[in-house]
């Protein structure tokens, strides 16, 4: 049952990150994009504290925060890769 939530955590924070696309990195953008992140890691820990309802669970928590982190590290390939000009096409003089 870890897939939905890693899901949800992988959509949540690609959205966050499209939305700041394209803005410098700044505190803002900081907070928007580990706002998902400290989301789900709440929420699990607050499960595991009983301030939650449902029933904690590591795998959870880490496959949440996996693929949070694939949503982040997803978002800097594809900046690297509008960053570097492409030579494929390049005219011939």
């Amino acid at each position: 049952f870890s897939l939905p939530d890693a899901l949800w955590q992988y959509a949540f924070a690609a959205t966050m990150l499209a939305l700041w696309r394209g803005e410098p990195w700044n505190l803002r953008k900081a907070a928007a994009a580990s706002a998902p992140l400290a989301l789900g890691t709440l929420i699990e820990l607050g499960q595991a504290a009983h301030l939650v309802s449902g029933t904690f669970d590591v795998v959870d928590l880490l496959a949440s925060l996996l693929a949070g982190a694939g949503a982040l590290g997803r978002h800097g390939e594809l900046r690297r890769r509008r960053a570097r000009p492409s030579h494929k096409f390049a005219r011939c003089p």
